[in-house]
């Protein structure tokens, strides 16, 4: 187990801690994770569940594609929902979001909190020098 006290000065390092950690523990880094604009596609495609932070109980079926079916409570009765706003289901996947880096404030925070604990080999790889 090296979750313990591990060094750690650039991702690579922490994805070999987690992935050494435990064997049925696996890293998933960043780039092989795909963001997609999920608000739009929905938003498009389906309607809200009114006060759906009230319910805690959630069930589909799917011979009823569209329909959610929620409880508030395990003894209180089912309540039905259609959140479909056409009764086609959407084939298309929502659009990928392309990263947009840090910002010029982020990398300046990075350099001035950051980078005095990191060691100097890796400093410029994980901390480096703002570009203004």
């Amino acid at each position: 187990m090296r979750f313990g006290r591990s060094d750690c000065d650039i991702i690579q390092q922490l994805e070999d801690i987690v992935n050494k950690s435990s064997t049925a523990i696996e890293a998933v880094r960043y780039p092989t994770w795909r963001w997609r604009d999920w608000n739009t596609f929905l938003s498009t495609s389906f309607k809200a569940i009114p006060g759906i932070r009230k319910y805690q109980y959630f069930r589909f079926d799917s011979s009823r594609p569209g329909t959610v079916f929620a409880k508030k409570a395990t003894d209180l009765p089912e309540e039905e929902f259609f959140i479909m706003k056409h009764r086609k289901l959407p084939s298309a996947r929502p659009c990928l979001i392309k990263p947009t880096g840090l910002s010029e404030n982020r990398v300046k925070y990075l350099y001035r909190t950051v980078r005095p604990f990191v060691r100097p080999y890796y400093q410029d790889i994980t901390c480096p020098t703002p570009t203004d």
